[in-house]
């Protein structure tokens, strides 16, 4: 069984830092920066937010690329973590490239159970965008964080997929 790193006495909360140098100090004493190889694996950050994902899979020494649209996102992302993360509006292609991990947070709203569920008729549904990445970078696994919200919604299967 894998044992935290995260102190008990941690203290989570952002004003308890006097400034963001201490935060981050804190945030890579407690997850150590990697120190990547050449060779190490890549992860594709889809709909990457601030990175919470990416920070995960940099602690287990991957690489990680995020691609977001919000520009706060990125630039807390981009000061946070050791990838990188670019600011882009998705579509479907994009981005070009391989990677060994596919990880994503597409837009849940089209596919709510609170909202109209408009699904692939939403103008927010960045489903088809992660679908189809995952098909053309060919990764050895794929992590989507609305996943089982979509499946609900369409009625997809895993068999289907």
């Amino acid at each position: 069984m894998a044992t935290s790193r995260v102190p008990a006495q941690a203290n989570f909360f952002a004003g308890d830092f006097e400034d963001h140098r201490g935060w981050l100090s804190w945030l890579h004493e407690t997850l150590p920066k990697p120190n990547l190889g050449p060779d190490a694996p890549i992860v594709i950050d889809l709909f990457a937010g601030c990175g919470g994902l990416a920070l995960g899979f940099e602690a287990q020494g991957f690489r990680t690329v995020g691609y977001e649209m919000k520009p706060v996102a990125v630039r807390t992302y981009n000061a946070n973590l050791d990838g990188s993360c670019e600011e882009t509006f998705l579509k479907i292609g994009m981005p070009e490239g391989k990677a060994d991990v596919l990880i994503g947070g597409p837009p849940c709203q089209p596919f709510s159970q609170i909202g109209y569920q408009r699904g692939s008729e939403d103008p927010r549904d960045g489903s088809p965008c992660f679908w189809t990445r995952s098909g053309a970078c060919s990764p050895e696994s794929r992590l989507s964080k609305t996943f089982a919200v979509c499946c609900f919604a369409t009625r997809i299967t895993f068999a289907t997929l």
